[in-house]
């Protein structure tokens, strides 16, 4: 964990374009890295994760504060970041017995959590491309399974009664919530009625 704020803390110092920021590049810094991280968080918020664009963009604006106090000599002070991540990340995973298997849920989203605090380590020592770069390559990475895949192998002998029963039957089919709208919805289900 250490190995990844020491290598950050590296390049940044190598580069050529890395000082010490003035006060309003601070602030820009870590307001690039809270809108790249925002839109990681909001990714993962549309497909149900338990940790958001809030969430995310906390953490990106906050790491990226890290990272400025970094460049700026307090050099241990990125490695304990990364760690810390890696505490946050630890507890979103679960396992879960399922038909005597057990699967870990919440990984894709500890790891994405990690890549946030990366990110916005970087906008705050500067590396703004490289940031760009990571969160273009992560929101790639996360969403390449959702991305619809034309078929090649279109029928056009349906008729229109299959067509009319379909519409139907789609018509009768109750709406379903998103997941994570559904959870919560059980939950209320299950609460009593609090008084103010």
């Amino acid at each position: 964990m250490h190995a990844l704020g020491a290598v950050l803390l590296t390049a940044a110092q190598q580069s050529e374009n890395i000082k010490i920021p003035s006060h309003w590049d601070a602030v820009g810094r870590i307001s690039l890295a809270w809108v790249l991280t925002f839109a990681l968080g909001f990714e993962r918020q549309l497909r149900g994760a338990m940790a958001g664009d809030r969430t995310f963009s906390l953490l990106g604006a906050a790491t990226a504060l890290i990272g400025v106090l970094a460049g700026n000599g307090a050099n241990t002070i990125l490695a304990g970041a990364v760690t810390g991540i890696g505490f946050i990340g630890g507890g979103l995973c679960f396992r879960q017995t399922v038909e005597e298997h057990e699967v870990l849920h919440g990984i894709t989203t500890a790891a994405s959590i990690f890549a946030c605090a990366a990110i916005g380590a970087g906008c705050g020592l500067g590396l703004t491309k490289e940031a760009i770069a990571a969160t273009v390559a992560t929101l790639l990475t996360l969403e390449l399974r959702h991305i619809p895949v034309a078929c090649c192998c279109w029928t056009t002998t349906s008729t229109s009664t299959s067509s009319s029963a379909t519409a139907q039957a789609k018509a009768k089919a109750p709406r379903r919530m998103p997941g994570r709208r559904r959870r919560w919805r059980r939950r209320l289900s299950r609460t009593p009625a609090r008084r103010c």
